[in-house]
């Protein structure tokens, strides 16, 4: 029964992505890197978006002082043309 349901799951998804493919889909949210220049977007590891063109939530500008100067990974939200640093994030660590 497990199979059954996890090959229509799939089904639905992959049909759902390729209507989203279609429309020209721009994901909502992202990872990134925050460095003191600026943001840079795993989705454009080239472009560097600078302090100037986005927003920080109040929560992580505490953790950016701390972080003295080093690069932080960040979950970018976009609301509309704007991004929008929400907060570190981590990888999970499994041992």
């Amino acid at each position: 029964m497990a199979v059954k349901g996890n090959i229509r799951l799939a089904a639905i998804l992959q049909k759902r992505m390729g209507k989203i493919k279609e429309a020209g889909f721009i994901p909502n949210a992202e990872i990134g890197t925050y460095k003191n220049k600026g943001l840079v977007l795993d989705s454009f590891p080239d472009n560097v978006i600078g302090n100037d063109e986005l927003v920080l939530c109040s929560t992580l500008k505490g953790k950016l002082a701390q972080s003295a100067g080093k690069s932080i990974r960040v979950l970018v939200v976009w609301a509309d043309e704007t991004p929008v640093v929400v907060d570190q994030v981590e990888m999970v660590d499994e041992s």
